[in-house]
Formats: structure tokens, sequence, C-alpha cells
């Protein structure tokens, strides 16, 4: 038997795969190829590779998990598991979704491919690739196995602020010192109508597109939404703006180069770990960034609900939270986006924006679009609080108002209303108002914790003791009766009848 080492492993992988492509007529997936051997290996040191059929059991149509059990029914005599403990449900429903989303990258639109990739990268916390180069992985033109080669750094160049900057990132400090001078009432038609389409954007399709050419423009559009959405007066759309806008910065922001990213985000209380700052520790040089703890508590808001963005789970060390790439740095700014807006959107009331505007004449063309797009099927589910689980409830409500609920929160959701017998359709529509909605992905996600996709395990939600460790219990269960141990046990409680006194 020949020594195994990484040389004798790539041959094999690659002897294997050009088998597979002559068996099947198309190249076969390699990592998944050499992840399925390399699992072999690992947990039958003793037996032979070469024993394997791996060819006529590698399916191109089928998914990682899926060959995996394949493989283990027909050669039962090895040893296919790990031998690691059971993963919770949701945990591993997702590191199967993210599989499945990774062989499928290529079939998505490009957007959707290029912000997957940068997902996936926070997800493992590890620094995305650049624009350029995902456009190369996502082509299938990247290095072999998709890993991205090193590029040496540009040297950093001053940045200044100037409108086209303002246009792009609202949320810097010189925004209001330069909105100072300008009244509401020296603003024209045209900034109002920019401002209608952001809006109408956001509330259409949850997103707003790139800064307009006039940059001027765009920034005086920026307050104008804000008096535009106050004036409509509607919740749901002040958070569907608010996050749509959040989620345009940080798109801005992932396809800027090192020096525009750093000083966007220093304005906002990073530290680039580099020259200036300096670490007394090895393991610390592997993180790109770090914040004062008091500043990341303060700016984490609704991501503090995800158990990966809890402090616990964070390299804390000497009173900064160390962040490893871009894109978490990048996520953080949206959410502190989305908080600022929301803030601003609540300090004002719609007594506060002056009749003679034209924004009212814009805010009825909104609130007739808004009759057709608020999501009533959710907002009734939500306010069913009595007949569901409070934390359902309540994680429903916070879907209704636009909220961006955590992964966890829309796994505990799918999982819940499919356990409770409503179809993939039904929850399909659930998650339709959410600003990143894509409906192939959604259905997929949805099918997936229905059992009828990749391992065909279908999902219970997470147990009461695990909502309470991701901070989704509501009251700590006290609006619950005793003894529920899982969302899917609660009962409303009984109404008491109170018999007459005789």
């Amino acid at each position: 038997m020949p020594r195994r080492d990484q040389y004798w492993l790539k041959s094999f992988v690659s002897r294997i795969c050009d088998q597979i492509e002559e068996h099947h007529g198309s190249p076969p997936n390699y990592i998944e190829v050499q992840a399925l051997i390399q699992r072999f290996i690992r947990n039958n040191p003793d037996a032979d590779p070469e024993a394997i059929d791996w060819v006529s059991y590698y399916d191109p149509r089928l998914e990682y998990s899926e060959m995996l059990r394949r493989l283990k029914e027909r050669y039962p005599m090895y040893r296919w598991e790990e031998g690691v403990e059971e993963r919770y449900d949701e945990e591993r429903y997702f590191q199967e979704l993210y599989s499945y989303l990774l062989t499928q990258a290529r079939d998505l639109p490009e957007e959707l491919r290029l912000r997957l990739i940068k997902e996936l990268a926070l997800e493992m916390g590890v620094q995305p690739p650049t624009i350029q180069q995902a456009q190369q992985i996502a082509a299938g033109a990247g290095p072999a196995g998709g890993a991205v080669e090193a590029v040496e750094r540009p040297r950093p160049r001053r940045v200044t602020i100037t409108l086209e900057v303002l246009a792009k990132y609202p949320m810097l400090p010189e925004m209001s010192r330069f909105l100072e001078g300008i009244g509401m009432r020296e603003m024209t038609g045209e900034v109002f109508e920019r401002a209608l389409e952001r809006v109408v954007e956001a509330l259409e399709r949850g997103e707003v597109k790139r800064v307009a050419d006039n940059h001027y423009l765009e920034v005086l559009s920026y307050p104008a939404a804000v008096m535009l959405v106050t004036a409509v007066g509607n919740e749901w759309l002040k958070r569907r703006w608010a996050l749509a806008e959040a989620v345009r910065i940080e798109r801005q922001l992932d396809i800027e180069d090192d020096a525009v990213f750093d000083f966007i985000v220093s304005r906002l209380g990073f530290e680039r770990i580099g020259e200036d700052v300096d670490v007394d520790h090895e393991i610390l040089r592997g993180y790109g960034y770090r914040v004062p703890v008091a500043r990341y508590l303060k700016v984490i808001g609704d991501l503090i609900r995800d158990p990966r963005w809890k402090l616990v789970n964070q390299m804390v060390h000497r009173g900064y939270v160390y962040v490893r790439s871009r894109a978490e740095v990048s996520r953080i700014v949206r959410e502190i986006m989305k908080s600022l807006l929301l803030r601003k959107l609540s300090s004002v009331s719609p007594r506060d924006v002056p009749r003679d505007l034209p924004v009212w004449e814009l805010a009825e063309r909104v609130k007739g679009l808004l009759s057709e797009r608020v999501p009533r099927h959710v907002a009734a589910a939500a306010a069913a609080g009595g007949e569901m689980p409070p934390c359902i409830a309540a994680m429903l409500a916070k879907i209704a108002n636009g909220e961006d609920i955590s992964h966890v929160e829309n796994f505990t959701v799918a999982a819940y209303l499919l356990s409770a017998g409503r179809s993939v359709d039904e929850v399909v529509e659930v998650f339709r108002n959410r600003s990143d909605f894509n409906e192939r992905v959604a259905r997929y996600q949805v099918e997936h914790i229905a059992g009828l996709r990749g391992s065909r395990t279908r999902y219970r939600p997470p147990s009461c003791a695990k909502m309470r460790s991701y901070g989704l219990c509501v009251e700590d269960g006290r609006r619950c009766p005793r003894g529920v141990r899982n969302p899917l046990d609660y009962r409303p409680p009984k109404k008491e009848v109170r018999a007459d006194a005789g």
C-alpha cells in the first residue's frame, strides 16, 4: 500500500475525478470527492481506498450528505462517522445548507453569488476575497479548490470627506454638519423624487440601488427620504427602509479598497490591526480589526440575538473586542446604520414635517403601494400570540415589522410552522418580506427543513433550553404552561370560567 501523503492523496483524488467525469460525462465537484475520500481514510486508516467503488457511487446530482449515506449503505463494514458528538439539529441544517449553496453558486445571479461568498467567509471567520477574486471563484476560474491566492496589499492612500463619500455613507458625523446650512424648503422637486425612488425601492425590493451620479442630489435625498417615511407614518415601512439603506451601505463597503474601508470604519470606532495598532499576543495577529468592548455592545444591536455575535463568543483582550475580517466589520456597520435610522425615525413625527412640502403628495403614493405590500398574513399570525408560543409570536411580529432576524430565528420559525402543519408555500410566503429575500434560496431552505432536500431529515425547532441560551425565550418562559420543553409542546392556557355564586 503506498504511503498516503498529500501528494498521493492529490493524485488519487484526481484519478477518481477523471474516472467519474468519463463515467457521467461531466466533471464532479473535486472538493466533495476529496472530502469523501479523506473521511474514509481518516476513519479507516488500515483500509484500502481502492476497495471503494467511488465512481459508481458518486452521483453529481446528489449532495454530499446524500452520497455519504449511499456509501454507508453500500459499505457498512467501514466507519463513515467522524466520531464526534451529534450537533444540534439547527447547526447540522446550516452546515448542509452552506454546502448546497456553495455547489449551486454558479446558477445564482451574480450579485447573489458575490453576497453568498461574503456570507460564507463571515460564517467561517475568514477574510473574504476581493470583488475580482470572488467573481473568478463564482465563474469557476479561480485557483483549484476555490482557494484565494494571496495578493500584495497596496500602500494606503489618504482619504478625505467629499460629497461622494457622504452620498455613500450618510451615517458619518460630517453629514449632519453639511446639512445644517440647508433648509428643507430649499430642496427641489428633483430631490424629493429621488427620495421617493429610495423609499419605493426599499418597499418593493427590500434594497436601495447604488448612489446616483449626482452626489449633491443623493446627499439631499437622504434627509428628504427620512421626511417621506415619517410622513407616511407606517412602522413596517420604517424598518423596511432602514434595513434596505443599511444593506446598501454594507454592500458598498464590501467593494471598497482597504484605504476607504479602513477610513470609514475608523470613524465608527474600529481600529485596524497593523502598523499603527500593535498587539502583544501572536494569536491576536490573526484578527484584522478591534473595537472597544463598550462600543461593541452599543452598536451590535439585534445581532446580539445570534449566538455567534454574543460577547462570550468573541475574542476579548484588554478592553477590546477583536474582529477577524472585513466581512464581520461591514456586517456590524450595517447594524449601526439600521439602528441610527430607526432612532432618527422614532425621534420625529408627521407633525414635524411642514405641510407645504411636496413630501405629503408623495406620501399618499407610498401609502397606496403599502396597501399592496404590507404582509397581512404575517401580521395576522403574529397577532394570534395566544394561539402559539410567545417566542414564535415574537419572531413573527419582527418579520411583520420588517426587522432583520437572525439565522437561528429564521430556522426556528420555519421548523415550528412546518411542524405545526403549514405547507412549504405558506412558510415561504412568511419570509417574502425579508430585505434579502430570494425565492429560490428561501424555498430550498424551507424544503430542507421540511425534510424534502439534503439529508431528508425533518427538523424540529430548538428546545426551550436552547432557545433560552440564544436569548429568544420571552420573559424566561413565565408566559408558558409548566412542563413545556419545546415550542411544539405549547398549548394556549385555558380560560377560567367562574361559576356564578348561588
